[in-house]
């Protein structure tokens, strides 16, 4: 049986402000979420300044629904302590807003964070962020720091990707 952490579904979430160009649009669709300044994680290093604000995601290619995401797969011992400790992050506000219903993540868990870039000019994303508790004694590997299941434990990460994909469903309307 799959344990979901936590459907994070940010559709069309804009740039920050600081890292748009002045006088673009910033969504073709409203965000899910209020639009925030980028912490030090991994949404900071997806802008590139360079290009006045757009989102640069290398990676793996996977398919839902017609759209082609680029993904990686990671794995933690303590995955809510490790959105605890990035500030601003969406981990950090997701998990707010799990404590505000009395839920957390929970501790050893691995996750499919997927992006799909739906314009040409990559300033707007769709992110997908799936995952699952790993019970104790899971073969699966996990440090301080999470470990990156595509490289260290490829057939795993496959497994998860595959979870998430028949879990979800994307329609276009």
């Amino acid at each position: 049986m799959l344990a979901l952490l936590a459907p994070l579904l940010l559709c069309g979430a804009p740039l920050p402000a600081s890292a748009q160009q002045p006088g673009a649009p910033t969504s073709l669709v409203p965000a899910a979420t209020p639009p925030a300044e980028p912490a030090a994680g991994a949404e900071a290093l997806s802008v590139r300044a360079a290009d006045h604000g757009t989102y640069d995601y290398k990676g793996l290619i996977t398919e839902i629904g017609g759209l082609s995401f680029v993904y990686d797969v990671k794995s933690w011992p303590d995955y809510a302590k490790s959105n605890a400790e990035d500030p601003g992050s969406d981990g950090e506000a997701i998990s707010r807003l799990l404590a505000q219903h009395s839920l957390a993540f929970p501790k050893r868990a691995a996750r499919v964070r997927m992006f799909h870039l739906p314009t040409p000019a990559h300033r707007t994303e769709l992110m997908i962020i799936y995952g699952e508790e790993l019970p104790e004694g899971s073969p699966i590997p996990v440090r301080a720091g999470g470990v990156v299941l595509d490289t260290e434990a490829p057939a795993a990460a496959h497994t998860f990707l595959e979870h998430a994909r028949a879990d979800l469903t994307i329609t276009r309307k």
